[in-house]
């Protein structure tokens, strides 16, 4: 059968010529699994150090001010989930620096993601738990509609946690598939 089609293939080339065409020459260059493309990196860079400044600047206390009009207050436990998420954007801004110059996964690398995507998760996830919004003011609006308000958003919070683990466990999923992959086979000659 296989003889057979390749016999009609043969044949009827002389009448389409698409072989005549087809080069091997012209197929895509086959994508570097290790190679990280410098634009994410670029993107990753700005959007933590953007995050960072954004924390630093409006989300240093328990009382987070939003124009004039909205006041949001939060438990004290608040200033634990500030210092983290600051350490890990900073961390996550050195790590994207880190990988602008050396621009392919080596296992060092990916363990510093596995490492900063588990503390990020863990975190996440206890701020889901921690029913951390203790207070929302908004002038012109009478203060058991904000508790109702605040109430809900606590509650769902704490309803989504199970996602909150779905996801935290998909990402370190894919950060141990990658330290797998780069084991069973050569790191690049950069690492």
């Amino acid at each position: 059968m296989v003889t057979i089609a390749f016999a009609i293939l043969e044949r009827m080339q002389h009448r389409v010529h698409f072989f005549e065409s087809w080069s091997p020459g012209k197929l895509p260059q086959v994508r570097d699994p290790h190679l990280i493309p410098r634009s994410s990196s670029s993107v990753e860079l700005a959007v933590n150090l953007l995050f960072f400044t954004w924390l630093a600047v409006y989300c240093h206390s328990t009382e987070v001010q939003i124009g004039s009009t909205v006041r949001i207050s939060l438990d004290s436990v608040w200033l634990w989930f500030f210092l983290g998420y600051l350490l890990l954007a900073l961390a996550n801004a050195v790590f994207a620096a880190m990988k602008l110059m050396h621009p392919y996964w080596t296992t060092k690398q990916t363990s510093l993601r596995l490492l900063t995507d588990a503390a990020g998760s863990v975190l996440f996830c206890w701020l889901m738990k921690a029913n951390i919004l203790t207070g929302i003011a908004i002038s012109g609006v009478a203060f058991e509609k904000t508790a109702i308000l605040v109430h809900l958003i606590n509650h769902w919070m704490d309803k989504l946690f199970p996602a909150a683990i779905v996801v935290g466990v998909v990402i370190l999923a894919v950060n141990i598939y990658r330290i797998v992959r780069l084991q069973s086979g050569p790191e690049h000659l950069s690492a």
